[in-house]
Parts: structure tokens; sequence; C-alpha cells
């Protein structure tokens, strides 16, 4: 096939000018990114590197509590792009987490065990650093941050590309327009013009263009000009990136300065509070006669955060840090030193007054509405007062008896303060203590197991809930609802929980030969348990028992629970349920109350919280929501089990309405597995008794 001369020249001058802006826009964006993404792992593992500094001091005297992570952390707002951090300890436990607001969900708070092993490549969407907490000689723990390149990296290559694409598609038009009718008049110019195009992609040398010498006066000369033109475009773009790249290494720099004062409110933050502290409390008995730190609190904050919109919450926060500055003199200090939560340092008289007062003026202060867009808000607070002692100054110490008095006040009801008095200080270390007693509490057996029937009306008992009971030889009784809560903020309730099973276990075996495999045994399950990495392959181990009827094994989770997230619960729960074992769905309609989810969830039974049946007689709305949902799970076909049933009245409701299970002090208190027996027949007679009265 003849191809002439002419359309060779114009399909070369176009493959070359294609060839050559492709070859400069993957460099340019590949060496961008590049640079990009060095800068920012130097930026934050510089962050990180201080950051794990800082916890050493935390961990090495004892303070690594929940409140002083949790504060060290918070001042990770102000970086947009950190998705979240988390601190573990010397055995890779999990400790503490912080996930940055504009990526919080609750999803990710349960999946951040599996983010911090999964270790993102450096180069992908995220970077996860890791720093020691310590030294190799003693390691206190990790500290991870994991850093969104995703968004970063867009942005500016956004900036960058949208910049010098228009310009690359302008030249190749006027290339191709031009070069059509140049290449029958001006080969030779033309031929000139390709080598030196060569020689730009050769060479890199993008002003070699304009070193090309034409005697026309025509279109090959205009050509010539707009080549050199998108050279000297991209090769101001390349300058412009390198003084970008610059301007990044010196905001590494700024980032000294920008670690003292909160982005939002421009007041100073955690770091720098303490630092003003220290030098307060130096001062005392030489300026001043004692100093006091107020603690803040906006109550239910993150509610209205979500209800208004983050932006909108800003500007909450600006207007109460605005209406808390008017009340301040100069020398007192206010600070932004987490979330929505503020400090304030203010010297004292004698009479230590003055922190109460301003608390009063804080409280009037506020109780005026705030305008925010459509919405009229009321912003109260809680505060905790605390005062530097004259026999022991110590920063630390005193924000951290500000933050019990705190705690206290929302307490006692919230938009109030409180002082401090030693006596709190017992509170908070009971709450260390029994953390601190668990793991011991589990090797010594100072657990123990009891059993509450339950009862299905007209025909005994039909199943029992084994729960779990702690005598501690130094604490005394503790209540399932004190140290289970504990347990959970500390991570140590997977380790209950497995004691459970296993104590469990093995007495179920003895219960199940003893009645004949005619109870159902029923075992609670936290969240944490389900959402846990390898825990539903422990749990399917100790099911594997040849010796363990597993039809008659019931495990009893919350509704919220399941809710929270929906896709690993269901996988966990059909792991568990193809084995042959029941779920139960406990506290039904305290926590998300939505009967929807019944045509959701795999639960085999509802159980009624035992809220609804105390207010039977006392609401009758409470009564309506009872009734539905006992008329829906029916409808289902689903068991259903009222717990906390303790009067006649309650049972015959329960009973005339077709509750399948009873369960509460109205039949039996928990009990030892060696009472059961009598107790069977104990309850066998009464329900003989309310048959006769029937």
């Amino acid at each position: 096939m003849f191809v002439s001369i002419r359309t060779k020249l114009l399909l070369m001058t176009l493959s070359s000018v294609i060839i050559l802006s492709s070859a400069i826009l993957y460099i340019s964006i590949n060496e961008h990114k590049r640079l990009y993404i060095e800068t920012a792992a130097q930026d934050f593992s510089a962050l990180a590197q201080n950051i794990s500094e800082d916890l050493v001091e935390y961990f090495a005297t004892n303070n690594a509590n929940d409140f002083t992570l949790s504060t060290r952390l918070l001042q990770l707002d102000k970086y947009p792009y950190v998705k979240f951090a988390a601190i573990t300890d010397q055995s890779g436990e999990l400790v503490h987490s912080y996930i940055n607001p504009n990526y919080y969900s609750e999803k990710l708070q349960q999946t951040i065990p599996f983010l911090i092993n999964a270790r993102p490549n450096q180069y992908s969407d995220s970077l996860l650093l890791s720093t020691k907490i310590g030294d190799e000689s003693y390691k206190l723990g990790q500290f991870y941050l994991y850093i969104d390149l995703k968004k970063q990296l867009a942005q500016s290559q956004s900036a960058f590309i949208e910049k010098l694409i228009p310009l690359v598609i302008a030249a190749l038009v006027f290339t191709f327009l031009f070069n059509n009718w140049l290449q029958t008049t001006a080969i030779r110019p033309l031929l000139n013009l390709t080598r030196a195009v060569e020689q730009v992609e050769k060479g890199q040398d993008y002003t070699s263009v304009q070193q090309i010498k034409t005697h026309s006066n025509d279109e090959i000369r205009q050509l010539t000009l707009r080549v050199s033109d998108m050279l000297a475009t991209i090769n101001k773009q390349q300058r412009a990136n390198k003084s970008y790249t610059e301007t990044l290494v010196k905001q590494q720099a700024e980032l000294i300065q920008l670690a003292n004062y909160d982005q939002l409110t421009g007041l100073p933050n955690r770091k720098m509070f303490m630092d003003i502290l220290s030098r307060y409390i130096k001062q005392v008995d030489q300026q001043y006669h004692a100093i006091a730190v107020i603690l803040l609190d906006i109550d239910d904050f993150k509610t209205v955060n979500e209800a208004i919109g983050h932006k909108n919450g800003d500007k909450l926060l600006l207007e109460v840090t605005s209406r808390l500055k008017s009340l301040l003199t100069e020398d007192q200090v206010l600070a932004r030193i987490g979330g929505d939560e503020f400090a304030i340092i203010l010297p004292e008289d004698k009479t230590q007054g003055n922190a109460v007062h301003l608390c009063d003026q804080i409280i009037i202060k506020l109780n005026k509405n705030v305008h925010i867009d459509s919405w009229s808000l009321q912003a109260t607070v809680s505060m905790g007062i605390a005062h530097a002692k004259p026999s022991f100054y110590d920063s630390g110490l005193l924000l951290a008896n500000a933050d019990v008095a705190l705690y206290k006040a929302k307490q006692n009801g919230r938009n109030r303060y409180i002082e401090f008095v030693d006596a709190m200080t017992a509170q908070q270390e009971r709450r260390l203590q029994i953390a601190a007693a668990i793991k011991s509490g589990l090797a010594n057996n100072e657990f123990y197991l009891l059993y509450q029937p339950k009862v299905k009306p007209e025909v005994g008992v039909v199943g029992i809930e084994a729960l779990i009971r702690w005598n501690s030889p130094t604490l005394g009784m503790i209540s399932p609802d004190e140290f289970i809560k504990i347990a959970e903020q500390t991570g140590k309730i997977n380790d209950i929980t497995r004691w459970v099973i296993e104590v469990g276990f093995h007495q179920l075996q003895t219960i199940q030969q003893q009645f004949d495999n005619s109870l159902k045994v029923s075992f609670n399950l936290s969240s944490m348990d389900i959402f846990r990495p390898n825990f539903v392959n422990y749990l399917v181990k100790a099911l594997s028992n040849p010796k363990i009827n597993t039809q008659l094994i019931q495990f009893e989770i919350t509704e919220s629970a399941y809710i929270e997230n929906f896709t690993i619960a269901h996988t966990f729960i059909s792991k568990i349920k193809q084995l042959g074992c029941s779920i139960a769905l406990d506290d039904f309609g305290t926590g998300y109350s939505s009967l929807s989810y019944l045509t959701q969830v795999q639960a085999d039974t509802i159980k009624i919280d035992q809220f609804f049946v105390r207010n039977l007689f006392k609401s009758e709305k409470d009564r309506k929501v009872t009734d539905a949902i006992i008329s829906l799970a029916k409808k289902l076909g689903m068991t259903i089990c009222a717990e906390g049933v303790e009067t006649q009245q309650q049972y015959n409701y329960l009973n005339a309405l077709g509750v399948d299970q009873i369960q509460g002090y109205y039949f039996s208190k928990p009990i030892a597995m060696s009472q059961l027996s009598d107790t069977l027949t104990k309850i066998d007679n009464q329900l003989s008794q309310i048959s006769k009265k029937a």
C-alpha cells in the first residue's frame, strides 16, 4: 500500500509529540508522587516518634490509663489525614486507640486490631507507621499511626494535572492542524523540528526547541513557537513541583509551632497547656497563693455534632470558646485539650473561691441559646475543679484530679461543677484495682458460675443461663455490672469469656448427663468477643468436643452487638449455628430497638429486657411495646423469653400473651450447679400450685 511521505511525516511528527507528551506527563506525575509520599512519610514519622517518646513517660510512671492515653492522642484531631492511631502493650495487646472524627465508624473501631496487623505497603493508598515505645532494651509497647495518603495525593495530583493536560491537548491539536499543511511547503524545517523534539525526549532538555533557527514566517514557525511554549510550561511545572516539595520540607519545621495550638480555635492545645500549668505551679507561693484547674466537657457534644453536622459542630465550639474567653482575665489561661474538652488555669486567692465563681459565670453565660444556621442550641457543660495542694504540686496529678471531679459531675446529672475531694480518688483506685485483679482472679479461681432457670409455663424448666460471679479475697464480692464493663474497657473481656466457656463446658457435660439432655444451657458473649480475631476458631474447637451436645447450647448476644457490625456478626453466628447451637438476642428493645432487624438476624430466641417487664403495669407505652415485640416475634416463629419476672402479676400477663420462657426471681435466683436438682423440683411444685389456682 502506497503511503505518501507527507502522510508519513505527519504521522511521525504526531507520534513523536504524543510519545513525548506522555513521557513527560508520566515522569512528572510519578516524580511528584514519589517526592510527595516521601515527604509525607517523613512528616508523619516524626510525629509518630514524638508521640511515642511522650508515651514513654506515661508508661514509665504507670499513668497509662484510658484518660491519659486518650487525651494524649486527641491532639491528632488537627491532622485531617490521620485515620487512626493505636497503642499496644509489650505483648501486642491493644491498649488504646484513637479514630479521627472524619473517619469515625463503629466498624473501624472494631477492626483496628486487624488493620494494625495488615501493614499496608508504604506506597499504597495508606501508610501505617509503627514506632516502639521505649528502647530495644526496655520496650514498653508499640505505637501505630495510620495515614490516609489517597486524599492528600489525589488533591495535589489533580491540581498538577488540571494545569498540564489542557496545554498538552492544545499542543497536539495545533500540531495536527499546522503539520497537515506545513508538510507540503516546508519539509526541511519540519524535519528540524522533529529532530529537536526527539532531542527533548532523549535529553529531557525543555529549552532546546527555543534554539531552532527558522527563517520562515509561516505556520511552521508558529508551530515551533507553540511547542516551545508547551515545553516551557512543562519546565515551569517541574520547577513549581520542586518549589512545592521545598515548601513541604519547611512545613515539617512549622509542625513544631503548630503542635502547640489548636487549629480550629487558636487556643493552646494539651501539650502547651501542660507546659503553662507547670510554669504557673512553679510560681505558687512566689506570685500566686494557689493554682486551680477547671476541666470542662460539653454535654452530649457527640450527639449534637452528629445531628447538626461536623461543620456546624465546629461553629458551636468556636462560639463556646468565644463565650469562655469573654469571662477570663489576663492571668487566666484557656486551652482546648480534646475534641469537646477545654481546660482553664487560674490563680486562686486564699479563699480559693475564684474557680467556683468562674464556674457559676460559665453556666450562666452558656445558658443563652447558640444560633447556628437554622439550629438553636443550648450548650451545657460539666466541670471539674481541682486545686494544687501546697504539699504536692504536680501538673499531671492536678489535671487527673480535675478529670475525676468532671466524671463525677457527669454522673450527677451534667450542667454542673464539682470540686475534687480526696474521697473521689478511692473510686478511681477501685476501678484500677479491679482491672489489675482480673488476670490473677481468673488464675486463682476467684470466679465461679451460677445458673438461673428458664421456665416454660405449665411445663417446667427447659433451660438455664450461666452467670459469672467474682468473690475477690482482697476486694470482696464484685458485681458483674461493675467488672464486666471494666473488662471491656481494658480489653480483658475475652479472657473472662474463655474462662466461662472452659468451666461452663466442663460443667455442661455433668448437667447433660444428670438431666438426660433435657436442659438447654445459655452462655453470654460480649460484642468484643464476636469481633475479636480467631475467637470464632477457638469456639468452634471447644464445641467439637464429642461429649457435648451442641443442640443444647445457646449463646446470648446483645441486640447492639449484632447490629454494630452486621456483616462480621452474621458470619460469626453462621459458623456457630452450623454446629447446632442456637442464638438468643439479649436485652431486646434497649439498644437499637428496631423491629425491622428481626427479619434479618439469625436469632432463634428473643429475650425481652427486664426494663419492660418491670414497667408492664407502670407505663402503658412500655406495655404496648412489649405486646408488639411478642406479637411480631411469634409471627416470625421465634422463641420468646422474658427476663426479670418477679411477681405473679407479671407472670400471668406474660403467660397470657404466649411467652415461651420466664426467667427471674419469681421462680428462682441464680443458683450453684449442686442446687439445680432441688430447684427444678421446687419450680415444678410451684407451677402445680399456679395451675390449681387457675
